[in-house]
């Protein structure tokens, strides 16, 4: 009898010409003489021994299959393409992957903004095979002509340029987007774009100064306040920053604000308001004056 164990486990046996089964195996009732072994699995090297059994005893082997291998080269147009092989990532593009395993592989290469590209490829003995891939972009492009500059453009609601020069180019994946243009004293304007691959589209914006006298939004109203006196500001709770007055046509959201005003030589003022929408709240501010030393001992 022989005990037959191969590394790696799971090769064929071929006894005096008759398929056994796969190792580790132990093989009985065998005659004393000799014996032709056949060892082989998918993608290593046969091997041929001959075994001669002299009397009862157990024979053991142990067979360390030797690979066959081929070389692989990956290269891809963009480089810097995900290589996975059966599902398995490796390395990115260029890539070269020395003594793989003869036998066939599933390919995918993956670059943000591509498509995917699937392959089927056969390694052999001693090969060096190499495979060149080129990716379809998925991106389409888009050129915008904006006035005034210093536009905020705004993405799917989300903001992509805080400040916009007058031309940009955008490179978008295959899809519909919502874009916003907002410029603080301008009417803000929206568009609806579909993007396709490999297209090129065009678009010019151009905002209007928004009218005296009526709100940006549904939602607001306006603010106007005015002094008599010069070298009036005015503070908004809430609100950064101060005011030089006359403040015309200031948009607030609806609410109640606090508001302070001073002046050199003026007692502060401050005000509870109301803003109500679409309406406009008018303030006369008339400071009246610090009291002097003089004023407060012949009180």
């Amino acid at each position: 009898k022989m005990m037959i164990k191969t590394e790696p486990e799971g090769a064929k046996i071929d006894l005096n010409g008759r398929y056994h089964g796969q190792s580790p195996m132990l093989i009985q009732n065998l005659e004393i003489g000799v014996h032709n072994l056949a060892l082989y699995y998918p993608g290593y090297e046969k091997v041929d021994k001959i075994i001669i059994l002299e009397d009862s005893t157990l024979v053991k082997i142990n067979e360390y299959l030797l690979a066959k291998t081929g070389n692989l080269r990956v290269l891809s147009e963009p480089i810097g393409a995900k290589v996975f092989i059966d599902n398995a990532f490796i390395n990115y593009t260029p890539m070269d992957f020395p003594e793989l395993l003869v036998k066939k592989y599933y390919l995918r290469l993956e670059l943000e903004s591509y498509k995917n590209i699937y392959d089927e490829i056969d390694i052999k003995e001693n090969s060096r095979l190499t495979k060149s891939y080129t990716l379809e972009s998925q991106l389409g492009a888009i050129r915008i002509y904006m006035r005034p500059e210093g536009i905020k453009l705004k993405i799917n609601k989300k903001t992509f340029l805080q400040n916009s020069p007058e031309i940009i180019n955008l490179d978008l994946k295959e899809g519909r987007y919502d874009l916003e243009f907002i410029k603080p004293g301008y009417l803000s304007l929206k568009r609806d774009i579909s993007i396709k691959p490999n297209e090129n589209q065009s678009m010019k914006i151009l905002l209007k100064k928004t009218p005296i006298g009526i709100p940006k939004s549904i939602a607001y109203g306006l603010l106007n306040v005015s002094s008599k006196d010069k070298g009036v500001k005015l503070k908004i709770k809430g609100i950064k920053g101060k005011f030089d007055l006359p403040l015309d046509y200031y948009d607030l959201e609806e609410g109640d604000y606090k508001i302070v005003l001073y002046a050199k030589g003026k007692q502060k003022e401050a005000l509870d308001i109301k803003i109500e929408r679409q309406r406009t709240t008018i303030i006369k501010a008339n400071l009246k004056p610090k009291k002097r030393i003089l004023d407060y001992l012949f009180n």
